[in-house]
């Protein structure tokens, strides 16, 4: 009888050492799925922010560009020096604090798209078009 008591004792405590275990092991498999999640949230907010801004500021590169094409229009059809007409346009402080965000702005968007290398597989898709996004973005703001 002692020796039943013994063996169902060293069984039990088997037992709970067994679920301990698996407490453990499932503990760690969960926060291992929860980083994870935090990461893909993380990148999802950056990817957001990121095209956000691209849009943004290719509408501001646009507005400036359009300024650029009607100031050089205007002079060539004055028959002045378009040069000059450039000049005093980018001598604005409107136009210079217009220069001065797109050149802070691409800093950023190309910090941003450098922290978005290597997505998470469930963005690659979004990170390929967010690739052809930012070459047009870039073909049409000053370096």
């Amino acid at each position: 009888m002692k020796r039943c008591v013994q063996v169902r004792k060293v069984i039990l405590c088997s037992l709970l050492m067994l679920a301990a275990l698996i407490f453990v092991v499932a503990c760690g498999n969960n926060a291992a799925e929860m980083e994870r999640i935090e990461r893909e949230a993380e990148y999802e907010v950056l990817l957001i922010e990121t095209v956000s801004q691209i849009h943004l500021y290719a509408g501001v590169s646009e507005s400036v560009l359009g300024q650029v094409a009607t100031t050089w229009r205007n002079a060539i059809d004055a028959r002045r020096d378009f040069n000059d007409a450039l000049q005093s346009l980018y001598g604005l402080d409107a136009m210079q604090t217009l220069l001065d965000s797109l050149r802070d702005s691409n800093a950023t968007i190309i910090t941003s798209m450098r922290e978005l290398q290597n997505p998470p597989e469930r963005f690659e898709s979004a990170y390929d078009a967010l690739l052809e996004l930012f070459e047009i973005y870039t073909g049409m703001t000053p370096p």
